[in-house]
This record gives structure tokens, sequence and C-alpha cells, in this order.
């Protein structure tokens, strides 16, 4: 491995890359390690994410972006052009591989010859304040995209709406955007007599309940009266934090505002595919990071490579955890199915391209 460890302390980022105050060693987090064994699948949607990735992050680097640096792996002599380097080689691998058998991505072999690991140990101090047991393994929960039944006005059962940008959001600077919170906006604040009346346009109308999975999950496919299916994905956010000790959704304060989008969307709006994306800790974690989630299932090993392209409240900060896109789920009986056989706690690596390594 050609990056060399220094001796730094990394101060943890939190919204909006502010830091919070709290240092940690990265070498206390990453060590160099061996690639996981098993293998990994779905490489062709692999090389899509990690390709679009790429873009977003070479944008962001353009621009200065906190989401252009490597996060803490800066600590360990990693920049941004190792992770762009992991990124395109998954890209042109998985593009060449397309039509192969035996796609290159898929053999452990090819992986462990073309990749340092550097393996990942959960903060443990962290997981404790937020009553979560971590020991070697990363905590690994799930999300979706789930269908709901929804129409274009507002009915007894359809009784929420996805809320547009308000309409004095200029150049990104923020106006009604953040002076409300979730109660203030369900108790009508942009509706007929709300305090920013006509602001604000209801994009689609649901339950309360699909409304509040929506904030939560980020995206909703749904399901109009005339058949049709649209789909939605948070644009911004009102700048309070989600709190974890909130367990009711409609008192949770932290609120988003959506978009209708094509498919589904992570940081920036990068196009996102299932079981290769994850959400987690995009400013300490670096976004665009090939990681490597490894257990065991009916005492064989298994592994997944993923690119971390998405982020959410419960990652502002979060070493400890990481958040895999499961998919689009029609109910939540059908997610619950699926994710009553995916591991709740893995061995998780960073992988960076070796030095040298060519196609």
């Amino acid at each position: 491995m050609w990056w060399v460890s220094v001796a730094h302390a990394w101060e943890l980022l939190g919204p909006d890359a502010v830091g919070t105050g709290r240092t940690l060693s990265a070498s206390a987090v990453f060590t160099p390690g061996a690639v996981p064994a098993g293998a990994s699948s779905r490489s062709e949607d692999l090389g899509a994410v990690a390709r679009e990735t790429a873009r977003e992050l070479r944008e962001q680097v353009a621009l200065g972006s906190p989401l252009g640096t490597p996060g803490l792996f800066a600590e360990l002599g990693v920049d941004a052009d190792d992770v762009l380097a992991t990124l395109d080689l998954v890209a042109t691998v998985a593009e060449a591989d397309r039509a192969a058998p035996h796609p290159r991505l898929e053999d452990p072999a090819w992986v462990a010859a073309h990749f340092d690991a550097w393996t990942w140990l959960p903060d443990r101090e962290a997981a404790a304040a937020r009553k979560v047991t971590v020991d070697a393994r990363i905590r690994l929960t799930s999300y979706a995209v789930f269908e709901a039944d929804g129409g274009p006005a507002r009915t007894a059962t359809l009784d929420t709406a996805l809320w547009a940008l308000p309409d004095d959001e200029g150049d990104g600077v923020p106006g009604y955007r953040t002076r409300f919170t979730r109660m203030d906006v369900y108790a009508g604040a942009f509706a007929a007599g709300g305090a920013a009346e006509g602001h604000a346009a209801p994009l689609v109308w649901l339950s309360r309940a699909d409304a509040n999975q929506a904030l939560l999950q980020g995206s909703v496919v749904v399901r109009g009266p005339d058949g049709s299916r649209r789909t939605f994905n948070v644009h911004e956010n009102n700048g309070i934090a989600w709190d974890p000790a909130i367990k009711d959704p409609n008192r949770q304060a932290r609120f988003w505002y959506f978009r209708e989008v094509e498919g589904l969307l992570g940081v920036e709006q990068i196009p996102l595919r299932p079981l290769v994306t994850v959400a987690g800790d995009v400013y300490d974690l670096g976004l665009g990071k090939l990681v490597a989630l490894s257990w065991e299932e009916a005492g064989a090993p298994r592994m997944q490579l993923a690119i971390l392209a998405d982020t959410g409240g419960a990652f502002e900060p979060n070493l400890f955890q990481l958040d895999w896109l499961a998919g689009t789920f029609p109910t939540m009986a059908a997610y619950q199915a699926w994710a009553a056989s995916a591991p709740g706690r893995v061995r998780a690596s960073v992988l960076l391209r070796k030095e040298g390594a060519a196609p």
C-alpha cells in the first residue's frame, strides 16, 4: 500500500460540513487490511453508479466544495485523485465486461489484485452515545423507496402534501424554507390562511403515513388514480438536524421539500442503483468511496461492493454505520421480507485502486 499514514486528528464534520468540535484520529478508524473474501455481484450496476459518482465528484472538486475532498482519508495521504482513479477503474471495467460471463469485478482474486483495502473500525464512542452496539463490524441498516397511492388534490385519506421548494429561494439562498418545522408545514404554513400562504406548491397528496415515510426514505414512487407512476425525491431541507431521540415522525422538526425526478437519486442528484449504493457520512468518509461489505451466510463468506453516493440526517456525523439501498417495494411488508435476510452488522473496508493498477 503506497499511501502514508500521518499523525493528525480529524475534526468530525456535521451538517453542511460544519465542524462538530470533536476530533478523531483517522488511523483509529481505518487501518491497512486485506480485501474481504467472497464474490461480489451486480458489476454493471456498480459501474453505472461509479461513473455517475465520479462525474459529480469532479464537479465538486472543481467547485472547491467540501464534498470534493476525501474526508478523513486526507489524513492518511489519500486525495481526491485517488478516489477518482478508483471510481474510473470500476466504471471502465464494468463497461468492458457487460457481456462477459464472469465479470472481473465479481472475481475475488481480480479485486484483491487491483485494490488496496482499509479496514473500517467503527467509532465506538459515538455508537455508545446513540446506544448502538458495535464490535469490529459496522452497523448496516437499509433503506428503500416505497410505492404509495397519491393524487393531485387533497382528500379525506390523501391529506398530506409533498411540497416543492418555496418560491423565494434565490440562487440557493433559503427564505421560507428554513422558517418552518415539519409541524409548522403540517399545520398549514403554506395553505390558505397560513403564514406563507401560496409560497410553495403541493406536488402530490399522500396519506400522512406515506408522507412521513417519504421524508424518512428520501424518495417515493406515487401511483396515481389514472394508473400513472411518478417518482419524487428530496430537494432541500429546512436546515434543522434530524433528532434520533424523537420517534414520532409527526414531531420530528426536520423537513424536506421535494421535486419530481426520473429514477432514484442520491447526493447532488447522483443516479443510484439498488444493492450497489450505500448512504453514509459523506463529509467525513468522503463522497464516492468504494466500500466492501462482508459477512457470513450459511457458513460461507459473502461480499458486496457498493459506492458511497447518498447520505441522510442520521450521518451528521456517523462513523459506525452505513445504510444499504434495498430498492423499490410495493409495500412495507415486501420490504420487511427482504430485510429479514439482510445482515445487520458487517465487516467493512474501503477499497482504493492500487498504484499502477489498470483494466
